[in-house]
């Protein structure tokens, strides 16, 4: 089991992550041979929340539009396995700071290449992935870049196209 340290090389700087593959051993396998394949070469994060309570990146698609995926996905892992189920729904629970998760169209089992950057501590349904953390070098970094915001109005999750590109460049 153990951990994975990988960098994301940014066009905002590099950005430390360690994967945990204790919690998440499927999303860290596929995670990481994605990124030994050069799919995340050149892609965008497409999207930035950054509002108190939900400030985060999502990346992982190539195609930039946040539609796109690897052609597979995979099942929910932590927290999955460990949140509380009421009436058939899983809490929202807290993902702090520093928090490195699987993005997904929120179904059951719909994770694929899509993950979140979380800059600053934030509620999300327990349904995303969490598969390791962003190192303390990287924050600072994604902290200067969503201050510029996002461009246009935002979605319905408050998520919108981020001003300052964050463009990984590659997975080292």
């Amino acid at each position: 089991m153990g951990t994975v340290t990988m960098t994301l090389d940014t066009t905002i700087g590099p950005i430390p992550l360690v994967l945990d593959r204790a919690k998440a051993p499927c999303a860290v396998n596929s995670f990481v041979n994605l990124a030994r394949q050069g799919y995340f070469d050149r892609s965008v994060c497409d999207q930035l929340a950054n509002d108190p309570g939900s400030q985060l990146y999502t990346c992982g698609d190539p195609t930039g539009t946040g539609t796109g995926g690897p052609g597979y996905l995979f099942a929910d892992e932590y927290p999955v396995t460990v949140a509380p189920n009421a009436n058939g729904f899983l809490a929202p629970m807290l993902h702090p700071r520093g928090t490195l998760a699987m993005a997904s169209d929120g179904g059951v089992d719909s994770n694929g290449s899509r993950f979140m950057l979380v800059f600053g501590d934030t509620i999300l349904p327990a349904q995303y992935t969490i598969f390791g953390t962003i190192g303390e070098p990287g924050l600072p970094l994604l902290d200067a870049a969503a201050a510029t915001g996002y461009d246009g109005g935002a979605d319905a999750a408050g998520r919108g196209r981020p001003v300052t590109p964050v463009m990984i460049n590659r997975v080292i």
